[in-house]
């Protein structure tokens, strides 16, 4: 909620140094009616820390004895998803072989030296079917039929 009222807020400080045109005047209207559909918005406080908890994901981790998991996976696999520079260094850019160009980097396009195998997909669903059994066991509902076919399937 806090991220839609920054939003907000930004684009009405845009709008008072020039008069916004239609679209823009209707779309701050439907973002008013959105930040303010649950909570009026000067009750919201703006928070970018990337936890609703007010808690690092990384702390959560921790304190739940995942602190190995969330560096070795979740932390990297964050920085693939997310776009980060080491990520797309390592995986998706190749410098210009061009001499005169400075040694540019630009998009390689190359599947096959990807590191990621069809195993992370086995451990993507173990890690998901770790949490989710719990979850559901303690909502008194048994999840585990739905993740027959991971187990099932040929290796």
């Amino acid at each position: 909620m806090g991220k839609g009222k920054l939003l907000k807020l930004q684009l009405e400080d845009m709008v008072k140094e020039a008069p916004p045109d239609d679209d823009v005047q209707l779309y701050l209207e439907s973002l008013d009616r959105e930040v303010n559909a649950e909570t009026w918005e000067e009750f919201q406080e703006i928070d970018l820390g990337g936890s609703f908890a007010g808690v690092s994901l990384y702390r959560m981790a921790s304190d739940s004895g995942h602190g190995d998991l969330y560096r070795m996976m979740y932390q990297v696999l964050s920085g693939e998803t997310h776009g980060e520079w080491g990520s797309l260094m390592s995986l998706d850019l190749d410098r210009c072989r061009n001499p005169l160009h400075g040694g540019h980097r630009m998009g390689a396009f190359d599947l096959a030296r990807s590191p990621i195998s069809l195993n992370a997909l086995q451990m993507a669903a173990d890690l998901v079917e770790g949490t989710v059994v719990e979850v559901f066991n303690a909502l008194g509902v048994d999840p585990s039929p739905a993740f027959s076919k991971f187990h099932d399937a040929p290796t």
